[in-house]
């Protein structure tokens, strides 16, 4: 789809057919412009000329239900499984799993049978389907016991996507090669596996015949035939044919500094800040349980913190990368208020800076009283985030002082202010 047809179809309901005469339900979300007010009239001259004029990060498009068959055609069903058996299908409202299986009478016989399975999860928005998509990748990695560098980035499919090989072992202890896509937009996550061997020679009674593997460009192509497919034929966005890329390097950052050190005492008074530095205890930016990161919070009396994550390269990708997908899904989930903000009362903005990406959010309390704004920033392979609580009274002080913060905090870091 072009992203002129995408701003024609901003907000509006998007019924895409099937070639199998199903229909799944679409609301495209796309970037829009932000508003003069909405929320933020009055904030100092510094944090106004730091919004950006548009919201770049779409949030959709959101899939409502699941087509039959998880979205894959017949068409490429029958190429890439040819004579298939589809095997048990297991569906829920929020979850389909489909898998097809050829030539099982010559596997049966001693030959190989090609194998194409499909899962796609529907999430509750694109914030759940960016921390499901990571779930699923590092499952995905230690089920297959890839090593550094096997885990790929492929273009032109959904906002997210990798491709990974495997090795299966089936009950005559062949190993055939299997590639694995998993990919995500919007709300949904995709994973493709397809993998197996051929048969060749025989009479397919008597005489076996004969466990020809399967190359690995074969099993890759496939895999991403029927993830472009799925995409196609779900509205998930297939803009290109899918490919492998390889991204450039970013050098990490290296000298992170503690939570505390972010704010000096010396621009501490400056921000309105009382109290003396105290570690938290409870980092609560990423899950603990990230692979390769570091994780430091301080907090200042009741009504300043600061946290700062730094995310090493692992297995599951360079820490940039990780890094900026837990900035989107930070991103996705604020821009609603997540789970504790009040909706209505949340004010969401993009920002210029600091660092590479970045974005600031007011909510209220549960209580409707004070509130708080937080900064949130990305460099490379660090996220930090500052935050301002107020007890009561306008947002805009809570705003402006969140962001001087995180101007201070990026200076400590080594970032341009």
């Amino acid at each position: 789809m072009s992203s002129g047809t995408r701003a024609f179809l901003r907000g509006r309901w998007l019924l895409v057919g099937l070639g199998t005469g199903a229909a799944v339900l679409v609301l495209v979300l796309v970037v829009s412009p932000l508003r003069p007010g909405d929320g933020v009239d009055g904030v100092g001259a510094q944090l106004r000329a730091a919004f950006k004029p548009r919201d770049t990060v779409p949030s959709g498009p959101l899939v409502t239900s699941i087509p039959p068959g998880c979205g894959v055609s017949e068409q490429v069903r029958d190429r890439l499984a040819p004579h298939g058996e589809e095997n048990e299908q297991s569906y829920d409202a929020d979850s389909q799993s489909c898998d097809w299986e050829s030539n099982k009478i010559a596997f049966s016989l001693g030959g190989g049978n090609r194998t194409l399975e499909v899962k796609v999860t529907k999430a509750d928005g694109a914030g759940p389907a960016v921390a499901a998509f990571t779930r699923d990748l590092d499952t995905e990695r230690k089920s297959t016991r890839q090593k550094r560098g096997t885990v790929r980035k492929v273009g032109g499919l959904g906002a997210e996507a990798v491709v990974l090989d495997s090795r299966r072992a089936d009950v005559r202890k062949n190993s055939d090669l299997y590639a694995v896509v998993l990919f995500r937009s919007g709300n949904v996550v995709v994973r493709v596996a397809y993998g197996g061997a051929d048969h060749s020679g025989g009479d397919g009674l008597s005489i076996p015949t004969a466990h020809k593997p399967l190359s690995a460009e074969t099993v890759r192509d496939g895999a991403f035939a029927a993830a472009a497919d799925i995409a196609g034929n779900m509205g998930l966005g297939a803009d290109a044919e899918p490919a492998i890329v390889t991204p450039t390097p970013e050098p990490p950052v290296r000298n992170i500094p503690r939570a505390c050190d972010l704010l000096p005492a010396k621009e501490t008074g400056r921000l309105g800040i009382d109290g003396s530095p105290l570690p938290a205890l409870w980092p609560v930016l990423i899950d603990d349980k990230t692979e390769g990161a570091t994780r430091d919070a301080c907090s200042w009396g009741a009504n300043a913190r600061t946290e700062i994550v730094s995310i090493a390269d692992t297995p599951a990708g360079p820490g940039s990368e990780v890094a900026a997908r837990e900035f989107e899904r930070i991103y996705q989930t604020s821009r609603h208020g997540g789970p504790v903000l009040r909706p209505r009362d949340v004010v969401f903005r993009p920002l210029t800076g600091p660092g590479d990406e970045a974005f600031i959010v007011f909510g209220r309390d549960q209580d409707g009283g004070g509130g708080t704004a937080q900064v949130l920033f990305r460099v490379r392979n660090v996220l930090v985030r500052t935050d301002y609580q107020v007890d009561e009274g306008p947002r805009v002080k809570a705003l402006d002082r969140a962001y001087a913060a995180a101007k201070v905090a990026a200076g400590v870091l080594g970032v341009p202010r």
